[in-house]
């Protein structure tokens, strides 16, 4: 039979038109034999068009349902990330609190101990549909959350999966992780002395349809943010994301330049092999990262073995300097750290040079038609970058300028280096650095 064309009200400026095979119009057919099951059903699509966040949905969807009479005690939603350590995230609302709370699941959870869960056993094998009906003596299959179930009073407990095909992971990824991967879950428990109504499961697995629907939009727009920020940073990702993606579109900003380098990179990749030098580079960029951000920094670059990051004078000009140098020096910290500990391990090291300056620049969008940076650019970062090149002749790891010394509030045992000329720049300047870091 020829698809039917059915007409929902989405919005206020308009309606959204959608095909809808027979197998679908007989779903649809039996959630409008009740005017306030069709009227769920038609508030998740506008939900889902509008974007909210998944946790305030599941949360009116849930309390909803106990409105019209659905006995739920417990309800939640499952959606799967691309992320090196992070499987998904769990939605979970409960009958008692009316909220719902959100948690990640590890991929070394998922492995240990969820594994065993109805949801893994539905994705892994993938089944759309699991009941429980814990009043039996022994439902079967049996799963270890029946246990805790059974002990808060639950009576029946229904579970729905359905499979994506998306995020396909490479051969070399556990399988078992490619197919969770893969599903949005859902599952919903009630006290209800008889379990579940036979039409009351119908109605959530009919629901269920635009609920993962919502479900893998939410997921893809967490992942979109996710993906972009790991790669251009947090800040510029909201830039972006707000439409901020015009070439040449810039604003001024005054921010803390922090300009770092490994030393000795070049001439160590000649002598050791890319795995060992990669492995190297990583760890050494994690622990000069970490205390940018930590501090309320933000990383825009790696360059090779070189970072550029900033810190935006949004705030007090002298608090965020203060950051900036206590950043600084906790870098210098972990990085004796982690030099002591690849030593002991007979793992190449690296030294590291690091610059902070302050100035004017200009933040945004450059490069070509098809390929554009986010970024700083202006004479105070090219001021930075001359005045890293003096670290080694002046034997320090940490050069301070005179700008930026000018900001810091918090007592520091500051050292002046004397004023240097800067290729490119008319003026010497004064360079300082901390006596407390090690050269």
């Amino acid at each position: 039979m020829a698809n039917k064309t059915f007409h929902l009200n989405a919005s206020a400026s308009g309606e959204l038109i959608v095909q809808f095979s027979k197998a679908e119009l007989k779903i649809i057919n039996g959630l409008m034999s009740d005017s306030w099951k069709f009227e769920v059903y038609d508030w998740l699509i506008r939900m889902g068009i509008r974007g909210r966040p998944l946790e305030e949905i599941l949360e009116e969807y849930c309390n909803r349902l106990c409105k019209y009479g659905i006995s739920l005690e417990r309800a939640v939603v499952a959606i799967s990330t691309l992320h090196p350590l992070i499987v998904g995230i769990e939605y979970a609302w409960n009958h008692e609190s009316g909220n719902v709370k959100c948690e990640v699941i590890t991929r070394f959870e998922l492995l240990a101990g969820l594994k065993n869960s109805p949801f893994s056993y539905m994705a892994s094998n993938k089944i759309p549909f699991i009941r429980g009906r814990l009043l039996d003596k022994d439902p079967t299959p049996w799963f270890p959350i029946y246990n805790s179930l059974q002990k808060q009073g639950i009576s029946d407990y229904v579970a729905f999966a359905h499979f994506t095909g998306d995020h396909k992971l490479s051969a070399q990824t556990n399988s078992f992780l490619s197919k969770v991967s893969e599903s949005i879950l859902s599952s919903f428990s009630t006290k209800q002395g008889s379990g579940f109504k036979e039409d009351e499961v119908t109605l959530l697995q009919s629901l269920s349809y635009p609920l993962a629907l919502l479900a893998k939009s939410y997921a893809r727009m967490i992942l979109v943010k996710k993906i972009l920020g790991t790669y251009v940073g947090l800040r510029p990702s909201e830039h972006i994301l707000s439409g901020k993606i015009e070439r040449g579109s810039l604003e001024m900003i005054q921010a803390v330049i922090w300009f770092g380098d490994l030393c000795g990179f070049t001439k160590l990749s000649d002598s050791i092999s890319s795995g060992e030098l990669i492995q190297g580079l990583n760890e050494y960029l994690e622990v000069v990262s970490r205390p940018v951000t930590e501090q309320g920094g933000e990383v825009l670059k790696y360059m090779g073995d070189g970072i550029l990051a900033i810190f935006e004078l949004s705030e007090s000009a002298e608090a965020v300097a203060d950051r900036a140098v206590s950043a600084a020096k906790q870098v210098f910290q972990n990085l004796f750290k982690l030099t002591e500990q690849r030593k002991n391990e007979n793992k190449i090291t690296f030294e590291f040079d690091l610059v902070l300056h302050v100035g004017e620049v200009s933040y945004g969008n450059i490069g070509a038609e098809d390929r554009l940076d986010f970024t700083v650019i202006g004479p105070v970062v090219n001021e930075a970058s001359r005045i890293e090149s003096l670290c080694e002749s002046l034997g320090c790891h940490l050069l301070l300028s005179k700008d930026f010394i000018s900001l810091i509030t918090a007592e520091q045992p500051l050292k002046s280096l004397g004023k240097h000329k800067l290729r490119g720049v008319q003026e010497p300047k004064e360079i300082f650095t901390l006596a407390s870091v090690k050269s």
